[in-house]
């Protein structure tokens, strides 16, 4: 048996992640409902950042559900906070018995809502872009051996016009066992192999499945299978039938056929990520999206133009007069000041400036 309270005591003490107290946030209104309970908006009165409080509804007697709970807190300090892609963890609270998560608050929303607010403003430059970071962030998942399992356009957020990869709660390690039915999560981008056997272990290959379903929708703006009838296994039907959605008139051909490998019914046909980056970059080079030297950079390289909150923290730099990319005791010395005056706290970690 876990006791999840020791666990979560000995994780804080050992320093796996910080605790605070939960009079140091004025909570809000409730904006959305993760894996283990609701999302409430939030500010840490400190310093006035904005921040979301994931509340988590662990029955203590659950095993099964606790096992989940850990393991998506190690998955989160494995790696939130090294990768611009992924959503930011600061670390936990407590209130009325209940742990609650403190991560990054996005302020543009997810992607499914960013993309019905702005899709006839973006252009391709802006679409490739927002492809390449999800990218990005999934490779990085994958690279240390993380499976999402439950990727879709609700789970990656919008903050700063940058595309964070979120909600681990039904993730795990490659190494984790299979996924029950009750877990798929939204069905028009789950892997056609977990319909036709519900013991199906999902892989890469199966988030790699869902990627394609969110390249196609980039693409159109709008959530897959919106056409098909409101029934509870319409879509499953559809698709464990080969039913795919179809391409958005003025999609580049070599885009189209990015995601239609990418949702091939057979895992092997799939490409991998390395490959579906490649075919990024050779689209940007082969078709004319009337976009700047500036744009290309940006898409090519995976650095984005700076964004106000980036060259906020560039103002603190140049302030302090801290090189961006040295170690020296000066450059230490001036980092923990920064921290010290809650300054980092409200920008973030100085080393993503850039990213």
């Amino acid at each position: 048996m876990i006791y999840l309270e020791e666990w979560l005591q000995n994780a804080i003490h050992e320093g796996y992640f910080k605790s605070y107290d939960y009079s140091e946030f004025s909570v809000h209104e409730p904006i959305g409902k993760g894996g283990f309970g609701l999302v409430y908006r939030a500010k840490w009165k400190d310093c006035g950042l904005a921040v979301a409080l994931k509340q988590l509804n662990i029955i203590p007697t659950d095993e099964n559900t606790i096992h989940r709970f850990v393991k998506e807190l190690k998955n989160i300090r494995k790696v939130c906070n090294k990768h611009p892609n992924i959503i930011k963890f600061h670390g936990v609270t407590r209130d009325r018995g209940f742990y609650i998560m403190v991560l990054q608050l996005a302020n543009n929303g997810d992607l499914r809502e960013y993309l019905k607010i702005n899709f006839s403003k973006l252009k391709w430059a802006d679409k490739l872009r927002m492809a390449r970071e999800i990218l990005d962030g999934l490779k990085f998942l994958h690279e240390n051996d993380i499976i999402h399992r439950d990727l879709h356009s609700k789970n990656i957020l919008v903050h700063d016009k940058k595309l964070l990869i979120a909600d681990f709660g039904l993730s795990k390690d490659e190494t984790s066992k299979t996924s029950s039915a009750s877990d798929y999560g939204m069905q028009a981008y789950i892997d056609p192999q977990c319909l036709k056997n519900e013991s199906y272990k999902r892989n890469k290959k199966s988030d790699i499945y869902s990627f394609g379903i969110i390249l196609w929708e980039i693409s159109s703006g709008r959530p897959p299978f919106q056409s098909l009838p409101k029934t509870p296994y319409g879509i499953i039907i559809h698709v464990f039938e080969g039913g795919r959605e179809k391409p958005v008139e003025g999609t580049p051909d070599s885009y189209i056929q990015i995601y239609e490998r990418c949702w091939n019914y057979d895992p092997n046909q799939r490409p991998e990520l390395e490959e579906i980056q490649e075919c990024l970059l050779n689209l940007l080079r082969k078709e004319n999206f009337g976009t700047s030297q500036i744009d290309e950079y940006e898409i090519i390289t995976g650095i984005p133009l700076p964004t106000e909150s980036m060259k906020e923290k560039r103002r603190f730099d140049e302030f302090l007069d801290i090189p961006l990319s040295t170690n020296s005791s000066e450059e230490k010395r001036r980092k923990k000041e920064f921290t010290n005056n809650g300054c980092e706290k409200l920008l973030g970690p100085l080393e993503f400036i850039g990213d």
